[in-house]
């Protein structure tokens, strides 16, 4: 019996272009005249504790920091609270208290054309601003915050109209609590159900077409004021990260991760399918057992995690599933696909929202065959807003087809030999940016237990190149599969 080998790729990067949790649609304002507005209501006007989160990715910055409204429902009487950025990537965050706007600014970090998640919070002593979930400045001071009757934007502030943000954003939400840092970072790259505790308005901006921005934990809906259907637009913002001093080497921890052993071929991938906060681990197996075992992570940012079951679902595709997990179609249920020895993959999807029932769609997604071992994974190389799916195969090279359409099930094949791409036998592609320098680093693991990087020519290129054929000296002996999270 062959343990199961895994390489686990934490990365520290201010945007991957990777799948997230909400891969669905986000609303890009022009900076010149569009905005959401929200009519005022009583339970907008929050004059105590308060968390104002979004997604944000900023096509260019305002000159001062107050002149990119991201979520403002502020007045020229020094009332209401605004989340704002601008000069050269600052972050801002105010409160009219006491005739007065005490803010908390963050220094220039974000850059144009890449995601961020932000988020403001005042907890009746402090305003604090966080960006990728890390806490970048904070102001002293307290009371009460004031209260008006102009409305909520997005985009815009109705009190000092013209303060427009030029970009996209996504996942807006209130709070009428001061959320902590850890439950900031907990759920910052997942949906939520509406039904959280002092969530009061979140806007998730997944409908993708008309005029109305849904309010999934309330009745505060948005109108799109001076937009067009154009201007919603594919969003998928970075999985998960956390800060990695050197992200060009890796140490091996163990080579015998959580003393896992499926048999032979294992091949994980991970998520939260529950929306607990946990990661699900998901392992395929192979040796003529095409069944996936599911594991949960014991706590919050630990390394532990326990078996739940040998037999996730009931599922058997007859020899080496490999499964990964994403939103294709951005309904916010959970899609499963596992590639096969016989070289089709197939489609499950959850059963509801933070189910882990999943439910076959189809045994062969989109008549895909690529002949042996097919083993998917989903980037979007060109940022256009389209999901591709790279399939890797038993001949060791990599077939690539894309979406057709924001938010569709049916992917076209532009090419069935990637970059000409041959590992030798068994590819399996993965994709991460580990040096942020915004081109993607492409990973293949190999039959031979070696990981091949490449690297992205040029942002949103097509083009990879190869850098080695055995990144970090790592060789796990027959199989490897490398992942990032």
């Amino acid at each position: 019996m062959k343990a199961m080998k895994l390489l686990i790729i934490v990365l520290f990067i201010s945007a991957i272009q990777l799948f997230s949790q909400f891969p669905g649609t986000a609303l890009e304002f022009d900076g010149v005249d569009e905005f959401v507005s929200i009519s005022d209501n009583a339970s907008l006007d929050i004059t105590n504790a308060i968390t104002i989160e979004a997604w944000i990715y900023a096509n260019t910055w305002k000159a001062n920091h107050w002149d990119g409204t991201i979520v403002g429902k502020d007045g020229t009487d020094k009332t209401g609270y605004n989340l704002r950025c601008g000069d050269n990537g600052s972050l801002s965050f105010v409160n009219g208290i006491a005739g007065d706007w005490p803010e908390a600014v963050s220094s220039q970090i974000m850059s144009t054309n890449e995601w961020y998640h932000v988020a403001g919070v005042y907890d009746g002593s402090s305003q604090k601003v966080y960006i990728n979930g890390e806490l970048v400045a904070e102001n002293l001071s307290s009371g009460t915050i004031g209260v008006n009757t102009n409305n909520l934007q997005i985009g815009d502030s109705q009190g000092y109209p013209g303060r427009l943000f030029d970009g996209k954003i996504d996942e807006v939400r209130i709070w009428n609590i001061a959320r902590t840092e850890t439950e900031i970072q907990d759920n910052m790259y997942s949906s939520l159900d509406g039904t959280e505790t002092g969530l009061i308005a979140y806007y998730e901006l997944d409908e993708g077409t008309g005029m109305i921005a849904g309010d999934t934990a309330g009745s505060n809906d948005g109108t799109l004021t001076n937009m067009e259907e154009e201007d919603w637009v594919g969003s998928i913002p970075p999985p998960s990260v956390v800060l990695l001093s050197n992200p060009g080497s890796f140490t091996l921890v163990t080579g015998n991760f959580n003393g896992i052993d499926v048999g032979q071929y294992s091949s994980p991938t991970i998520a939260d399918i529950d929306g607990n906060g946990l990661f699900d681990m998901l392992v395929g197996e192979g040796n003529g057992n095409g069944n996936i075992n599911h594991y949960e992570q014991n706590a919050i940012n630990n390394t532990e995690f326990t078996l739940v079951t040998e037999s996730f679902n009931g599922i058997n595709v007859g020899n080496i599933s490999e499964p990964i997990i994403i939103d294709i179609d951005g309904d916010r249920l959970l899609d499963m696909l596992v590639g096969e020895w016989d070289g089709n993959i197939n489609h499950y999807e959850q059963n509801s929202l933070n189910s882990t029932s999943f439910t076959l769609v189809t045994t062969s997604f989109n008549s895909i065959d690529v002949g042996y071992s097919s083993a998917p994974t989903f980037t979007d190389l060109d940022g256009d807003g389209l999901l591709d799916m790279l399939v890797g195969e038993y001949d060791g090279n990599i077939n690539h087809y894309e979406q057709n359409s924001l938010n569709s099930t049916s992917f076209t094949l532009v090419t069935a030999n990637f970059n000409s791409i041959d590992v030798g036998r068994s590819s399996k592609p993965t994709f991460a940016d580990l040096d942020g320098n915004g081109l993607l680093d492409m990973l293949i693991g190999e039959d031979g237990g070696n990981i091949n990087h490449y690297k992205q020519d040029a942002e949103n290129s097509l083009s990879f190149s190869l850098i080695t054929e055995n990144f970090n000296g790592i060789n796990l002996g027959l199989y490897g599969n490398p992942i990032s999270i």
